[in-house]
């Protein structure tokens, strides 16, 4: 089997009443998922451009190009088709991320959904989409919560933020001119 050859069926879970399918992990969600890190990433420069002098965005911009051209917002290469670049891997454990990973394997069936549809969806059954997403890109299964240790918890323990922030359209291009 080829690196762009689809592993597995969709998986489908239960939400809001209705049956919903997710893609497999494939070469093209791969490119797509890589695509929205580098827009994202560029945007998120974008809009401290104007608390930054000249010379700090130039410097910062030339960084951020280096660092996609090294593979850090890279999902997959020929060599290593399941391997999440560093940066990738940052933005898929955010909740941002997970949300826009969704919308993406919930496209190729059911098109585009808003960010709002995507929250709703969530919000029904937290638990049948964490287990559909393990399973489309075939992760361990995740036992049973239990308590954290007392080494585990407390004020140095850092705990994800909750945000709900609507995903960006895939693809990534440089607008700013600079």
């Amino acid at each position: 089997m080829s690196a762009g050859q689809t592993i597995g069926e969709p998986e489908p879970f239960s939400a809001l009443g209705l049956t919903w399918y997710l893609s497999p992990i494939s070469a093209g969600v791969r490119a797509t998922y890589s695509d929205y890190c580098k827009l994202k990433a560029l945007s998120d420069l974008r809009s401290l451009k104007d608390a930054m002098s000249p010379d700090e965005y130039r410097e910062d911009r030339a960084l951020l190009y280096a660092r996609i051209s090294a593979g850090e917002y890279t999902w997959g290469t020929p060599l290593n088709p399941e391997g999440l670049g560093e940066a990738v891997q940052v933005i898929l454990n955010s909740d941002e991320g997970k949300l826009r990973l969704l919308q993406i394997l919930l496209l190729d069936r059911h098109g585009e959904l808003p960010g709002p549809r995507l929250l709703e969806i969530l919000a029904d059954a937290p638990e049948e989409v964490a287990r559909a997403l393990r399973v489309a890109m075939r992760l361990p299964r995740v036992e049973k919560a239990r308590e954290p240790k007392a080494a585990e918890s407390g004020p140095f323990v850092h705990a994800s933020l909750n945000q709900e922030t609507p995903p960006h359209k895939s693809g990534w291009r440089d607008d700013d001119g600079a």
